[in-house]
């Protein structure tokens, strides 16, 4: 498998006791690889970028120590079989990165937030990435792989009006004129909301380290020469998911226990 470089993550994490750890994986790669860019233009640092799957089922993401670690959830609280979108996920990261500068839920951090996800969506358009860290491609370009009961980024999944969206997460929207009032009004209930989904560290929240298979951002082919590039060749691997059903090796870690995580240093 490609592993796709990022060099402002130290390294990705996914539970290896769920199912479909391989698809979970390609997620987690994903989205580092396209927020790489972003990351460098903002000297953005994350230690550590993990799946977790909180029983506090409106938890969506969690910044620990200022990004030395960032956990994000990935499947559908109801479902562990199910994955949440693609869009729902990358809204998250941007939220969770934006932690990495301002810690309160206040104007500060809606200003940055908006900012962020402003430019994502141009360096998503334009096919950008980070050309010092890996190779790229048109971001969107290969075709998703469709999980049965996969929600839509523009769902409301967990509640909340923004807790299911992808690039309204977190945003008051300043195109739209309100009253002092009403901008207050709607700022109390964002951060009201936003205590919700994006919690403070809690150590129940995190998953166990015998619990993670922890994996180097380490690509496999020579970085590009240029600052930033675009492609539209697929680099990172979709596992086929025609069949849910866990490997034998998941089977036999989940029936036989697994004291220790699979490490891979590829450094």
């Amino acid at each position: 498998m490609v592993i796709q470089k990022n060099a402002h993550i130290g390294k990705l994490a996914v539970m290896q006791r769920k199912p479909n750890r391989d698809y979970a994986l390609a997620i987690l790669q994903d989205i580092a690889h396209q927020v790489s860019l972003l990351m460098r233009e903002n000297s953005f640092k994350v230690g550590q970028l993990v799946e977790f799957y909180p029983k506090n089922k409106r938890l969506l993401g969690m910044n620990v120590n200022g990004g030395a670690k960032i956990m994000l959830r990935l499947r559908q609280p109801f479902d562990e079989d199910q994955f949440l979108s693609r869009e729902q996920i990358l809204g998250t990261m941007l939220h969770e990165l934006t932690h990495n500068l301002c810690g309160p839920h206040n104007a500060t951090f809606y200003k940055k937030l908006d900012e962020l996800m402003a430019r994502q969506w141009v360096i998503e358009q334009r096919g950008l990435f980070d050309g010092f860290v890996g190779r790229g491609r048109k971001l969107g370009a290969r075709p998703r792989a469709k999980i049965p009961g996969q929600t839509s980024g523009s769902g409301n999944v967990l509640g909340g009006n923004n807790a299911g969206s992808s690039w309204r997460m977190g945003s008051l929207n300043p195109q739209v004129r309100r009253s002092p009032r009403e901008m207050a009004a709607l700022a109390a209930e964002q951060r009201a909301q936003d205590a919700v989904w994006c919690g403070r560290p809690k150590v129940d929240a995190e998953p166990e380290f015998r619990e993670l298979e922890f994996i180097d951002l380490e690509d496999e082919h020579p970085a590009s020469s240029s600052s930033s590039s675009s492609s539209s060749s697929p680099s990172i691997p979709v596992p086929n998911m025609k069949d849910p059903e866990p490997s034998a090796k998941q089977k036999n870690g989940r029936t036989q226990g697994i004291s220790e995580p699979e490490v891979i240093d590829l450094t």
